[in-house]
């Protein structure tokens, strides 16, 4: 990082985000937590994580949420769903992005549509 900085002139910020799945294995072996709602990235919602969680099938059965799951996209609802049960709900989606610093590479994307 030290040799692109000095070349380019410029100082990377690069600050760590805490992970929120890291926090779930601290928290995992406590007989309580004050967590009742927590938020997981679908790639993150593996098998092992399911350990820590409570399937949401028999919620979902009892009082179902309006369109469930008939107007979910399937693939979403998949996403959460392990060993056959649901462990979660999409609440949105999104898309990975590239930002980049035009002056440094317009000679080169010049020519690409965006």
């Amino acid at each position: 990082m030290a040799r692109f900085e000095e070349e380019f002139g410029v100082k990377v910020q690069h600050p760590a985000v805490p992970d929120v799945h890291e926090m779930l294995y601290r928290l995992g072996p406590l007989n309580r937590t004050n967590e009742d709602v927590i938020h997981i990235v679908a790639i993150n919602a593996v098998p092992r994580v399911a350990q820590f969680l409570t399937p949401l099938d028999e919620y979902l059965e009892t009082k179902p949420i309006d369109g469930w799951p008939e107007d979910w996209p399937e693939g979403m609802i998949n996403n959460f769903k392990i060993d056959g049960k649901q462990y979660a709900v999409p609440v949105g989606a999104g898309t990975f992005c590239l930002w980049y610093n035009q002056k440094v590479f317009e000679p080169t994307f010049r020519t690409l549509e965006p």
